[in-house]
């Protein structure tokens, strides 16, 4: 697996006029492209004490037809975002990348893409080109796999590692998590279940017995 950080700059959307106006933290979480042809996003809020106007600003966006949101104990918002159309996210539809965060710092958009080959990293690149995007490449990853997981177990485990579901308290929430992927909160549950006994199966070098 690989992973990029990188920052790109373009055409205004909505992301970067309202993370300018307002002084919440404003992280895309995931993006996903619906079969009516709109956006939808997931993303956090943090840093306001109120995220009512904050979102009744994004809704006025004239690139957005949508917003839902609700607010979580911890003081952070979380809101679906549908979007008219969102030419940054849709650069990596059809490719092997998945969109781990994404956030805003002035006219930068940062992103933290992880990818299973390289070829589909630079078609992303290619296409936010051909969409007037500049792009700034901070740092490219390589990631060992472990051998014993599936590609879906180890995506999910890594994700939920690095967005802090198995802090205390946690970061991210199953519902959160299994949202990002577009799964139901069983299904999540089961892949995580499954993965983590087969790290810890593999940290205490126990085997299965075959029936």
């Amino acid at each position: 697996m690989i992973e990029a950080t990188l920052s790109i700059r373009g055409p205004d959307n909505w992301l970067t006029v309202i993370g300018k106006q307002y002084p919440a933290t404003i992280t895309l979480m995931n993006w996903r492209k619906e079969e009516s042809g709109h956006g939808r996003e997931l993303i956090r809020a943090e840093g306001m004490g109120d995220y009512e106007e904050l979102f009744k600003a994004i809704k006025a966006r004239p690139d957005v037809c949508d917003v839902k949101f609700t607010h979580v104990d911890d003081g952070s918002a979380m809101g679906v975002i549908t979007t008219s159309n969102c030419a940054a996210c849709s650069a990596m539809e059809g490719t092997n990348c998945f969109l781990m965060d994404a956030s805003v710092n002035e006219d930068w958009i940062t992103w933290k893409i992880l990818t299973s080959d390289r070829e589909s990293l630079k078609s992303v690149f290619g296409r936010l080109k051909e969409r007037g995007f500049e792009i700034k490449l901070h740092k490219i990853k390589e990631m060992e796999r472990s051998g014993i997981l599936t590609d879906k177990q180890e995506q999910i485990l890594r994700i939920a590692l690095m967005r802090g579901y198995f802090d205390y308290p946690k970061r991210i929430s199953l519902r959160e998590l299994a949202a990002l992927f577009g799964i139901s909160i069983s299904t999540a549950s089961e892949i995580l279940r499954k993965g983590q006994k087969k790290v810890l199966m593999e940290y205490f070098k126990i085997r299965e017995e075959e029936d």
